[in-house]
């Protein structure tokens, strides 16, 4: 029998394992209406029933839906459910119909989308 001692099987949480956490859960988007209006999410701030809600109204995750968003097919929909996600966040009691977004909105000058 030896007595060297084996590695402990615990990950072990280094800086940059720490790091890259924070990193991930501050990963994020905004989208800037054209009234001004700005609307985030950041990763880090979306709880379980936030979640829940989103898909069981799009049928698809946060970060499904900011991948979606970060696309050239962005549309009404995408957008609509982001802007969801970020008055939920902010404590709004809201549906996804309160969140109305049209064509002329998404094609003003002063609307963007932000990572």
């Amino acid at each position: 029998m030896s007595n060297t001692q084996r590695p402990s099987l615990e990950r072990r949480h280094t800086r940059t394992t720490k790091a890259n956490k924070a990193e991930a859960l501050d990963t994020g988007m905004t989208v800037v209406m054209p009234d001004g209006a700005t609307h985030t999410v950041r990763i880090g701030d979306v709880t379980p029933q936030i979640a829940r809600e989103l898909r069981a109204a799009i049928g698809t995750g946060v970060l499904g839906l900011m991948e979606q968003l970060g696309s050239k097919d962005a549309d009404l929909d995408l957008v609509q459910a982001f802007i969801f996600v970020a008055r939920r966040i902010a404590g709004e009691a809201v549906t996804l119909d309160d969140c109305e977004v049209t064509y002329a909105d998404m094609l003003s000058d002063d609307f963007d989308v932000v990572v």
